[in-house]
């Protein structure tokens, strides 16, 4: 009762539904397994809007337990007419209130089972659907129909196995004008030589499934299904469709995902002036971008379309975009040097997209002198989009300055900018964009400094700069920065303060050499990343990383201070001369794991440090290593809870520990050490009763096990490339 009452604010309405008598409708019968339920039920149903009755119904046709899309649920409504558009409001959205109605009052439910929002119905709702839509709607499962097959039946849905030739065959000689046909389960089909048959049959379809099936091609005689509205060709062998496809004036839905043969679209595509869905896959849209047919823009009611790329000829101009004002998602707009009038894209109309890609050409030889950089700044300024917008990624675009409606607050709601290659912009100003996120700048090889502007950068979060090597300036705060990473910005000296730093990476930066550090400017960083950035000789001292990875840095000589030492899980040292930061890890119970790699001049490592929290230690491609420890026993003392030791491309290495390896160890990897003659005293194996894998290969030097054997614990082991 209190669901029939909630949301309802008609007072004649809910005294009507207040004065019903449930336990009378439980008194009433029903052929139902569950008669008391299912009449509840119904008076549940009973009380739904008009409007919502025939989608609820329709639901029916499905399986129980069936996990519903909402997107396709309601592109397959509209096609069958059961939704209703009213006044300027899309039908999509229409149909997205109804579902979203229908989960309201429980007549369906968000399954959470999974990451991508799927619905499911209850097995009691689906009994009442299928006793409400009785005589229309028919499952076939495995051959067996489960409700009378009749002429009135009008929707149908089969799961079979692969054979469906002779269910089919009995569908259409026994519905005389079948609106629906639906495969629900994702097996592959053969329709055999039922194809042509079908399609003669069925002059009401509205809906036809042929996804996840043989079928190559479609009969010309599809031209013929007028009523035709949505299509599913998922999945198949498709090599092409038939220009007959092209007189179906009511097409609304195409699905075309995963056909790998299809190529290209009929020449007449843009006759199918109805058509608001096509779902092709990325591949299609960029690799084969140049094989869209002309006159795209008369599909005006289309609501995605991913890629256009303009041409200087008829049907391909960038005028075709105009039209359609229903774009929704991505558009990728390239080969932007052959517009014209940019303005006539009318890009400001298209308040459903979400993401805007504009494109220039690359040219082969590298030569810019060819381009006229106003044209490409008026352009850029023509392009405009709607103020709704939230992400926008410019391309090869070689203008100096970037329009004004970037720049003055015009573009309100983007969260993501992307700039990559534009090769002519020598200072960079983003200012009025007060929800910006994310900007990502890449290849802006002329460009010298990112501008101060007071209070612009408050909201943003990520960073990426990459491939900037004049860049010099970046501004002087990022205040609530997360995640920086700069890289090959050959000419940038020192970093902005980023007192909220979590992720910070640093790759080959020439110059970088002032961490801008501030009290406490990088308490909250998590990982810190240093490749090849040869002149900072110490870290911050206030830094805290928990997962710090150093390569290549030939100044640096010394890590964390020791009273930052405690945060540590992760450290990864790679490339680094003489062994210097080897030596300088401090003793911690906070370390985890340890990669020691590339390490060249050390015959053997420095005394190893306490680290009682270590679990894995990796020493791999340090070409004069000879041995572990220069002090005897280090290894036991040092770390008494090591349980994965891996050693690999060590060429030089002759024997592990004399004293032994850790008692805890329970996996050891020794691969590419051709020197290595002996893993220890004559009991190492068996002493380490906690051992469980054992991986030895490419040691031809080591002749045997050690004559103690191994311990009874070991479960795998494997040699290879060994001698014995």
């Amino acid at each position: 009762m209190g669901g029939l009452l909630r949301g309802n604010t008609d007072e004649k309405e809910c005294r009507k539904i207040s004065m019903t008598d449930i336990s009378e409708a439980e008194k009433q019968p029903s052929k139902s397994l569950n008669p008391n339920i299912l009449s509840v039920l119904k008076l549940s149903f009973n009380h739904l809007p008009v409007y919502l009755k025939p989608c609820f119904a329709y639901c029916s046709i499905f399986p129980k337990g069936y996990l519903f899309d909402k997107t396709v649920m309601v592109q397959l409504c509209m096609a069958e007419g059961l939704i209703q558009s009213q006044g300027k409001e899309r039908v999509e959205e229409i149909g997205n209130g109804l579902f979203n109605e229908l989960v309201l009052r429980s007549f369906q439910r968000l399954n959470l089972e999974r990451k991508v929002k799927y619905y499911r119905m209850h097995n009691l709702f689906h009994d009442l659907a299928e006793s409400i839509s009785g005589a229309y709607c028919c499952q076939v499962i495995h051959e067996y129909i489960r409700s009378n097959l009749t002429p009135k039946v009008l929707h149908v849905s089969m799961i079979l196995n692969e054979n469906v030739e002779q269910p089919v065959l009995k569908i259409i000689n026994e519905t005389k004008k079948l609106r629906t046909l639906l495969f629900p389960s994702g097996h592959l089909k053969d329709f055999g030589n039922t194809i042509h048959k079908t399609f003669k049959a069925l002059r009401y379809i509205r809906v036809l499934d042929l996804s996840s099936s043989t079928i190559s091609q479609l009969p010309k005689s599809i031209g013929k299904l007028k009523l035709l509205r949505y299509l599913d060709l998922s999945k198949t062998e498709i090599i092409m469709l038939p220009d007959t496809i092209c007189n179906l004036c009511n097409f609304q839905t195409l699905k075309l995902l995963g056909c790998l043969s299809l190529h290209e679209l009929p020449h007449d595509f843009g006759k199918l002036v109805s058509l608001r869905h096509l779902e092709l896959d990325r591949r299609f849209w960029h690799n084969s971008a140049t094989m869209l047919p002309p006159g795209i823009g008369r599909l005006n009611s289309l609501h995605n379309l991913h890629t256009f790329q303009i041409q200087l000829k008829n049907g391909y101009g960038i005028e075709e975009l105009r039209d359609m004002v229903y774009l929704t998602g991505t558009l990728h707009i390239s080969k932007l040097e052959n517009t014209g009038n940019a303005r006539e894209e009318n890009l400001k109309s298209k308040e459903s997209l979400h993401k805007l890609v504009f494109e220039w050409s690359v040219e082969e030889d590298g030569d810019t002198a060819t381009r006229d950089e106003a044209e490409e700044e008026r352009i850029l300024s023509d392009l405009q989009p709607h103020s709704n917008l939230k992400e926008i990624q410019i391309c090869s675009y070689r203008g100096s300055i970037f329009p004004v409606w970037m720049k003055e607050g015009q573009i309100q709601n983007m969260v993501t900018l992307s700039l990559h290659h534009c090769t002519k912009c020598k200072t960079l100003s983003i200012c009025g964009l007060p929800h910006l996120e994310e900007p990502y700048i890449k290849e802006m090889r002329e460009l010298e400094e990112w501008m101060e502007l007071e209070n612009q950068f408050q909201s943003l979060l990520v960073l990426k700069i990459g491939d900037c090597p004049k860049l010099r300036k970046l501004p002087h705060c990022f205040p609530c920065l997360t995640s920086l990473k700069i890289e090959s910005c050959y000419s940038l000296k020192a970093l902005s303060e980023t007192p909220y730093l979590e992720v910070l990476t640093l790759v080959d930066n020439l110059a970088l050499e002032d961490w801008n550090e501030v009290k406490n400017s990088y308490l909250n960083l998590l990982e810190l990343k240093i490749d090849c950035c040869p002149k900072p000789n110490v870290l911050p001292p206030q830094f805290l990383p928990q997962k710090p990875e150093i390569t290549g840095c030939e100044s640096l000589t010394s890590l964390l201070a020791s009273e930052y030492s405690r945060r540590i899980r992760h450290l990864a040292l790679d490339g680094c001369q003489n062994g210097l930061l080897v030596g300088a890890i401090l003793e911690t119970s906070s370390l985890f794991s340890l990669v020691i790699s590339n390490i060249s001049n050390v015959v053997s490592f420095p005394k190893w440090p306490h680290l009682p929290g270590l679990k894995a230690l990796h020493i791999h491609l340090c070409r004069d290593l000879v041995f572990l420890s220069e002090e005897q026993g280090a290894f036991q003392v040092g770390l008494t809870h090591l349980k994965l030791l891996s050693i690999q491309g060590c060429p030089q290495l002759v024997m592990l520990p004399g004293e032994g390896l850790p008692k805890t160890l329970e996996c050891l990897t020794l691969d590419s050490c051709p020197k290595l003659e002996s893993l220890g005293p004559k009991d190492v194996l068996g002493s380490l009763t906690c051992l469980k894998d054992l991986y030895i290969m490419d040691c031809p030097s080591l002749k045997s096990l050690p004559e103690e054997g191994v311990s009874a614990s070991l479960q795998h082991l494997v040699f290879k490339d060994a001698p014995y």
